[in-house]
């Protein structure tokens, strides 16, 4: 898993309190008791038969899924409670607060190919289709994501 992450090429700035590294380690590391998932699974069913379970019915799921769909799911549960962040790339700074686009500027750009983004989301679908009528816009949207 840690040969997969790769560092990001941009800096976020933010007061948003930052996230706490947590080691990764294979299972098998750990003990070599599961020799297999068919072996964990079967302890964990072991282990936890104990416990009280609920069943849920039809009704039951199709209300889970609804409320997740319904807040859960949405950009402003997801993005739009972020606070304020300032994210730096070579040539590029963008402001965001509450998931949306407060200011932009990019290097080698004219100032009103860039500012027609200001009040945007900042999130790729939305950013795409108001460059779209600009020629260079894949260029913008490579510099942005």
């Amino acid at each position: 898993l840690r040969a997969c992450l790769k560092p990001n090429d941009f800096e976020v700035e933010t007061k948003a309190v930052a996230s706490v590294p947590s080691p990764v380690m294979n299972l098998a590391e750990a003990t070599n008791k599961f020799a297999t998932v068919n072996a964990l699974k079967d302890f964990l069913v072991k282990e936890l038969a104990y416990m009280n379970t609920l069943e849920l019915n039809t009704d039951d799921w199709d209300s889970i899924n609804h409320l997740a769909r319904a807040k859960f799911e949405t950009y402003e549960w997801i993005y739009g409670r972020s606070p304020k962040a300032t994210i730096n790339k070579p040539g590029l700074e963008i402001q965001v607060e509450d998931g949306t686009i407060t200011a932009i500027t990019i290097d080698k750009l004219p100032a009103t190919e860039v500012e027609m983004l200001r009040g945007l989301r900042y999130e790729f679908t939305e950013i795409k289709k108001a460059l779209a009528p600009l020629a260079n816009a894949q260029n913008i949207l490579q510099l942005i994501f």
